[in-house]
């Protein structure tokens, strides 16, 4: 799922220096798990520096994550296992 992160011109961009952007992404990460509460979900792992989240969430969760003003897009991920 990718956050929603408040727009930035070219010029503000390029002066955020990387541990800015770092913490503007884990509060956006902070704030979405806060709406999420009391609903059913599982953190993912991924990078700090990347604007997502992985989640697998229950019914519940997605209908927050529809409504969430946080929330830019929601991917469905489909993960395939080597038969043995």
């Amino acid at each position: 799922m990718s956050l929603n992160l408040p727009e930035k011109t070219d010029e503000e961009l390029h002066r955020e220096t990387e541990p800015e952007k770092q913490q503007a992404i884990a509060t956006a990460q902070d704030q979405l798990l806060a709406e999420l509460a009391g609903s059913r979900y599982v953190v993912g792992t991924w990078p700090q520096n990347v604007p997502r989240i992985l989640l697998s969430v229950g019914p519940e969760a997605l209908e927050v994550l529809e409504r969430s003003d946080l929330v830019l897009s929601v991917r469905e991920a489909i993960f395939l296992y080597p038969s043995k």
